[in-house]
């Protein structure tokens, strides 16, 4: 069995997602609760261009086997945000976050879910955090300044 996980690791690092996904299968079949299965396949399944709705099943069973790993909530907040599910993807977002406070790019991500449900301050506090832990990071001093612009700007109410 471990000869055949390390096979479809190999392939999914060639780009052979479709072989490895077959692989990740046949190990699920014998073990459908493992987290790291149903990771890898949910990953295989995205590289091959599945919708989202296809992926989730297996990203959510990993994150139910593992709910400590933060990569794993990170990997389920993308998929709900891809399914339109914004409030259900920030909860992901910041339990990976809570988990790992002081990765930058999950904070970003979780200021990026607060911002599309229009939640500024949210967003505001997480791109701030995000630029203290990646001062040199430009996508995240460009986004916590579009985010001051957009806190600063007056709103529509202001204006009639």
């Amino acid at each position: 069995m471990r000869k055949v996980r390390e096979m479809a690791t190999e392939l999914f690092k060639a780009g052979r997602y479709e072989e490895a996904l077959r692989l990740r299968q046949a190990d699920l079949a014998t073990d459908p609760d493992d987290p790291r299965l149903n990771s890898d396949a949910g990953w295989a399944l995205k590289k091959m261009g599945a919708p989202p709705q296809v992926i989730f099943p297996y990203w959510k069973k990993a994150v139910d086997g593992k709910p400590d790993n933060p990569i794993y909530h990170d990997n389920v907040g993308f998929v709900l945000h891809e399914l339109g599910e914004h409030e259900r993807a920030t909860d992901h977002y910041r339990t990976a976050v809570e988990l790992q406070p002081k990765n930058a790019l999950l904070r970003a991500k979780l200021a990026i879910s607060y911002m599309n449900q229009g939640c500024l301050m949210e967003s505001f506090g997480q791109w701030f955090k995000a630029a203290e832990l990646a001062p040199n990071n430009k996508m995240i001093r460009d986004n916590l300044e579009r985010n001051i612009e957009l806190l600063e700007a007056p709103s529509i109410q202001e204006l009639s």
